[in-house]
């Protein structure tokens, strides 16, 4: 995963973000290649800021939508990045505004790698906050099904997690929802090398799972991807 130094992530040359879905079968097209239905071409594109734009997750609900969830870079700050697609490939206007959620959160810089659904059909991401220091926390945020915060989550929808070991790089690079909707993070400790953590599925850390919540493996450099 990236290394940040700094106050801000490397530089990026203007891009766009863009979906793609593929033919798994011979229905209208060769398997393996774009499908038409989805955007009329297989192809969605757009571009959410003139800086820096990326979508590092992706995740299709059971009702066919598409959400895509990463960052962008504003030219001052960084925020945390949401959009929704319908099954043909085109915005959910009943998401956030014209299907697309961004927000600052002060002081702060989010980057969301992993993106889920629990059973309520709330959205989580999560990822590495940090504020410019090189002292980060992992990060996980709750939306609504209409992608606004979810309030009664953490902090005004934002939880962060030092997993009790210091300084240093603490992150979630991988998520997985539980059927009973608890939150497992596989990311690293800075100090302590891969590290799982578990959450409740209301943001608290799950005491039966490790110490506090969570598992150090003590491997030196080691990651969970």
């Amino acid at each position: 995963m990236p290394t940040f130094e700094g106050t801000k992530a490397p530089t990026m040359q203007r891009a766009h973000l863009a979906y793609l879905l593929f033919c798994p079968t011979l229905v209208l097209a060769q398997a393996g290649t774009l499908d038409p239905s989805f955007s009329s071409d297989g192809l969605y594109m757009t571009d959410v800021s003139a800086y820096a734009d990326e979508v590092d997750a992706v995740l299709v609900q059971p009702d066919g939508m598409t959400v895509g969830a990463g960052w962008i870079d504003d030219g001052s700050l960084i925020l945390p990045f949401v959009q929704r697609l319908q099954e043909v490939g085109t915005p959910d206007p009943s998401f956030g505004i014209a299907g697309t959620v961004y927000f600052p959160i002060a002081g702060q810089m989010p980057y969301p790698y992993a993106v889920g659904m629990q059973s309520s059909g709330n959205l989580i991401l999560a990822g590495l906050i940090y504020d410019g220091s090189f002292d980060g926390n992992a990060m996980v945020i709750r939306l609504l099904p209409d992608g606004s915060p979810d309030l009664s989550f953490g902090t005004d929808g934002l939880v962060t997690w030092d997993y009790g070991a210091g300084f240093g790089f603490q992150s979630a690079w991988a998520m997985e929802i539980m059927d009973d909707d608890r939150i497992v993070l596989v990311g690293e400790e800075g100090e302590n090398g891969m590290a799982v953590a578990r959450l409740t599925s209301e943001g608290e850390p799950d005491d039966t799972f490790g110490t506090n919540g969570v598992a150090l493996t003590g491997v030196p450099f080691s990651s969970g991807l």
